[in-house]
């Protein structure tokens, strides 16, 4: 089968996540004896090599103008266009394979690849940029519906991430959480993501791999423990790590906190804390160190407030190093509380620094326990997360997509399934919104807006929709404008205009974030700047 992936920067020239699964993917297929040609950015010079038999195209799509993003992104999706078709025989290629889901300016490359060569597309969810945002802003801020919510996303030029499911033949996603948040706010057009957890590779995790390497990093009697993601991301959970790092040091003075930087401000804010106890390595490319690392550690931290997977916790459990946890994304598939690893049990990020000091300090007293949650999660992660074993998932996913693409024909863009419920839900919201004339105005869309959900999702934007949504709560609050169209007979046709303007399915997503809100782990109340200026003062 001859694959075309499209895929962040892929590795080994960037450290993301993202363009590391991709390529060891790609790996993985190509030693299946499939053909894979990965599709990236760079910021050099155009390249293309081949690396462990993938054929890596590095494209420069920058262009010398500053444009509008939307814009910005319709001339890179034109020059990958041009490039595939000018490089590589289409005709011969079997099946799109969208690796990253949230590089936009790849949907409407997808699109066109099908329609014109009749490619099955599947899109690989990495990441999804709602949950990312919910994570991140202050729960009493974060309101779908609220002014600066919609104000900012009235400045984002970009295609949704629910777009490419309208005609995705196959949408994955590498947890249960995501899967499912997918499947109820975007509505695939393929029906329910498969889940499929990244890849990572086991060559180097052997037990005696981080021997040497604990001798350079640790003074004798040292224990090492080490905050498994960028400390310069609140995503990550570097203020959660600082203020239980100065517990734990408390009660075990000889621990040593490994950080994957070099130099930042936020270094130097642990460092002001914990002085030489700090080891800042870098980002660590090379693979057999970066396993011979994770090796050292006694301990791996990883209390992030969104995770799509969580490629740095997969890579410590498949060498062993017990891995504490916050209970999101691929960490709660990965982790079987007690067994393979420890997570918080506080829904409310603002208790997982004592947590995490509490599960600390009990595996770095207790070696026995410690040496058997690694060697389950040892096992775990080598059963469930070797290349090969995720390459022939994905292999026999691949054969779903083209037999789903088979049935479909050349259907296209597939407008989203509402049933009754969701149908009674979106007129209660209009009703709630703008009273009970908005009730028969949403009826009549429901009953023709499919006819245009090509027209409609080809345009669609987040700055569209929330636009659109600001127009509808305008008529709700501006209360002499309100009284005034309705004294010159124009409220109807203005209400009219405004329910139309909105997609029946964006509206939905808007409430269902809003709702998943209330029952979901709390957001994250303050920012590592906020948290960084608050512990300089003490």
């Amino acid at each position: 089968m001859q694959i075309l992936m499209f895929s962040e920067p892929s590795y080994p020239r960037h450290p993301g996540g993202a363009g590391k699964c991709s390529h060891l993917l790609a790996a993985g297929l190509v030693a299946r004896g499939h053909t894979v040609h990965i599709i990236c950015e760079t910021n050099e010079e155009p390249l293309r090599e081949q690396i462990d038999g993938v054929d890596v195209h590095r494209l420069r799509l920058s262009g010398a103008e500053p444009l509008r993003k939307d814009e910005q992104e319709a001339v890179y999706a034109r020059s990958v266009l041009s490039y595939l078709e000018r490089e590589i025989p289409l005709p011969a290629v079997n099946l799109v394979h969208d690796s990253g889901g949230f590089l936009s300016y790849f949907f409407p490359v997808a699109y066109e690849l099908q329609r014109h060569y009749r490619l099955p597309y599947v899109l690989h969810f990495r990441y999804l940029l709602a949950k990312h945002h919910a994570a991140m802003a202050p729960r009493f801020v974060y309101d779908p519906f609220s002014a600066p919510v919609l104000g900012l996303e009235s400045c984002l030029h970009e295609m949704t991430q629910s777009f490419p499911t309208r005609f995705a033949d196959l949408v994955i996603c590498p947890s249960v959480e995501d899967a499912t948040f997918v499947h109820e706010a975007f509505r695939p057009a393929s029906g329910k993501p498969a889940v499929v957890p990244d890849p990572i590779d086991v060559r180097f995790s052997t037990p005696d791999d981080g021997q040497a390497l604990r001798r350079e990093l640790a003074n004798p009697g040292e224990q090492l423990v080490l905050f498994g993601g960028r400390i310069d991301s609140d995503l990550k959970g570097a203020d959660i790590v600082l203020r239980a790092f100065k517990r734990m040091r408390q009660a075990r003075p000889t621990l040593r906190l490994l950080l994957l930087a070099r130099d930042s401000g936020t270094v130097g804010l642990f460092r002001r804390h914990f002085g030489p106890a700090v080891t800042p390595l870098g980002w660590i490319d090379d693979a057999a160190r970066f396993a011979g690392v994770l090796s050292a550690a006694d301990l791996v931290m990883m209390p992030s407030r969104y995770e799509a997977f969580g490629m740095m916790c997969a890579e410590a459990m498949a060498v062993g190093s017990p891995v504490v946890a916050a209970p999101v994304g691929g960490l709660r598939d990965m982790i079987v509380h007690g067994e393979t690893g420890f997570l918080f049990q506080s829904p409310d990020p603002q208790e997982w620094d004592r947590e995490l000091t509490e599960y600390a300090l009990v595996l770095l007293s207790n070696p026995t326990l410690a040496r058997a949650v690694g060697q389950n999660a040892r096992r775990f992660a080598h059963e469930r997360f070797s290349v090969d074993t995720i390459a022939a998932r994905v292999e026999q996913l691949y054969e779903t997509a083209t037999a789903e693409h088979r049935r479909r024909g050349r259907e296209g863009i597939v407008p989203p399934r509402l049933d009754r419920e969701d149908q009674e839900r979106y007129l209660a919201l209009l009703e709630q919104l703008l009273g009970p004339e908005a009730r028969p105005v949403g009826e009549a869309l429901l009953g023709y807006w499919h006819a245009s959900i090509e027209q409609r999702c080809l345009a669609c934007t987040r700055q569209r929709t929330a636009m659109g949504v600001r127009r509808l709560l305008s008529l709700q609050r501006f209360k002499p404008r309100r009284l005034a169209a309705r004294l010159t007979g124009r409220w109807r046709s203005e209400l009219q205009e405004a329910v139309e303007e909105v997609c029946p399915l964006a509206l939905l997503q808007k409430e269902y974030i809003r709702t998943r809100l209330r029952r979901s782990p709390g957001a994250a109340h303050t920012a590592l700047a906020l948290i960084q200026k608050r512990l300089s003062r003490s």
